[in-house]
């Protein structure tokens, strides 16, 4: 959830919605509004699973940490995302054209993985 999400997931249920009519008002499952907004409440920031550094700081910036929000943003399903950002998929160029677009960053930036660590290099 973005923050702006947030805050107003969070005046909602101050009005007395249940989470799952939150949920439903801004595109959620309420299980996922009630997590999101708990975590928040707690001050940890999400860090999404995601091979590539430029995209996970992205997302943790702009996203909340939510997969789900950087999606929309998109215009692509979540379900699109998670096995790119996992490493069992890899993205099409119709997803990439929307990442970049959406982010403004380079390819070679945004596609860029984590470097392996190798305990043997100096």
């Amino acid at each position: 959830m973005t923050n702006d999400e947030r805050r107003a997931a969070f005046d909602l249920r101050l009005s007395g919605m249940t989470w799952k009519e939150i949920g439903s008002a801004l595109g959620y499952d309420g299980c996922t509004v009630r997590g999101d907004i708990l975590t928040a409440i707690k001050g940890a920031v999400k860090q999404p699973l995601c091979r590539y550094p430029a995209l996970r700081r992205y997302i943790t910036a702009h996203c909340g940490g939510s997969v789900s929000a950087f999606a929309a943003l998109c215009g692509v399903k979540r379900a699109t995302l998670y096995p790119i950002f996992s490493g069992k998929g890899d993205p099409s160029k119709q997803v990439m054209d929307a990442i970049l677009r959406v982010t403004g960053l380079p390819y070679e930036e945004a596609f860029r993985e984590e470097a392996a660590h190798d305990p043997l290099s100096l």
